[in-house]
């Protein structure tokens, strides 16, 4: 993204089995800080301090993917 951008991400529903699944929000490339683990909640919103940000999906090897919803935007910085 244009360095003059932030990314901004939407999650609008999100509904994780957490002991097995979660989203990770990364302020920036993977070495990062994290903004958190995440398995559920409505509306969430990140906004990214620069023109990078990482989101992971990470889950146990046996439990089946879930279907989630990431809207990402670019906003002008500042």
């Amino acid at each position: 993204m244009d360095p003059e951008f932030q990314v901004a991400v939407d999650i609008p529903h999100l509904r994780l089995t957490c002991n097995k699944e979660y989203v990770e929000i990364l302020d920036g490339p993977p070495e990062s800080n994290s903004y958190g683990k995440i398995c559920k909640g409505l509306n969430l919103e990140y906004r990214s301090s620069s023109n990078v940000m990482t989101v992971k999906y990470s889950r146990q090897l046996d439990h089946p993917a879930s279907s989630y919803e990431i809207i990402f935007f670019k906003n002008p910085q500042g």
